[in-house]
């Protein structure tokens, strides 16, 4: 979500400062696109950015304007420094933790769709991080008989 509110502000402000033809067409949907792609680990928002700045590169070239390259690159740096990066370093761990693995997280969105078809995107990394927490929590009180501590919000 944040991502996507950040997308959709970068590439408006882009499309009001470039010319015609290289700005974003529909910035709106694309910046809500990046962020329903920020949900695909590792890959995510790049499938909608990359693909953007080559229909960008193809009319700064037949603009024939020299200077529409440097606006196409501009976008590019922008995208990937302002809505991908950024986010990704300084908002995410906030949100959602540094305890969940990238490597289970990626495992979960493979793995989700083949059993439960095209809701497992949505359901394997649900139920990941729900056994997760069971077996951070809940296993460790049944094999000791000791409640657990409780966590504190600083700590995820």
């Amino acid at each position: 979500l944040v991502t996507g509110i950040i997308g959709i502000v970068v590439f408006s402000a882009y499309n009001s400062i470039s010319p015609a033809a290289v700005q974003v067409p529909f910035a709106p949907l694309v910046g809500a696109l990046t962020g329903a792609g920020s949900l695909i680990p590792v890959v995510g928002m790049k499938i909608v950015y990359f693909p953007v700045g080559a229909i960008l590169t193809v009319g700064a070239v037949a603009s024939g304007q020299a200077t529409a390259i440097g606006y196409v690159l501009l976008f590019l740096i922008l995208a990937f420094v302002v809505v991908d990066t950024i986010p990704d370093f300084l908002i995410r761990p906030y949100v959602s933790g540094n305890r969940t693995h990238v490597g289970l997280l990626m495992f979960a969105y493979i793995l989700g769709p083949i059993v439960f078809g095209a809701y497992g995107i949505f359901l394997g990394p649900i139920l990941l991080v729900l056994v997760a927490q069971f077996f951070r929590t809940v296993a460790p009180y049944v094999a000791t008989g000791e409640p657990p501590d409780q966590s504190k919000l600083y700590e995820y």
